[in-house]
């Protein structure tokens, strides 16, 4: 499959909080990079082109983003892409991203 993002992502495993219509509930995010996110918010079933809000950390505070489900690729899977972030939220998430590849690389090759 050809990857299609703009963005680079990380493999990662934060906690989350989603809010859709009249419904909030914890989450947990997967991956990320600045264009998006993988979620997964079981029990929570939010149509293709639903719009959600997330809020989570990336270690120095929160950040709430507005998110388009752009998949569903199982029940209670969100793949999201971002909305309207500023350019610092953009540099925060690449920074993160950038410091989570550089953690792999260094495991990767670290003695087994």
């Amino acid at each position: 499959m050809t990857e299609r993002r703009r963005h680079p992502r990380a493999t990662v495993d934060l906690g989350a909080w989603l809010v859709w219509e009249h419904t909030s509930q914890s989450a947990v995010i997967r991956n990320i990079g600045a264009g998006g996110a993988l979620i997964i918010a079981p029990g929570l079933e939010v149509p293709v082109r639903g719009r959600i809000q997330v809020d989570f950390s990336l270690g120095h505070g929160r950040i709430a983003v507005d998110a388009a489900v752009r998949h569903c690729p199982r029940p209670g899977w969100l793949g999201v892409e971002f909305l309207g972030l500023s350019a610092e939220t953009i540099r925060e998430i690449e920074h993160y991203v950038g410091r989570q590849h550089a953690t792999e690389r260094v495991k990767g090759h670290a003695p087994g």
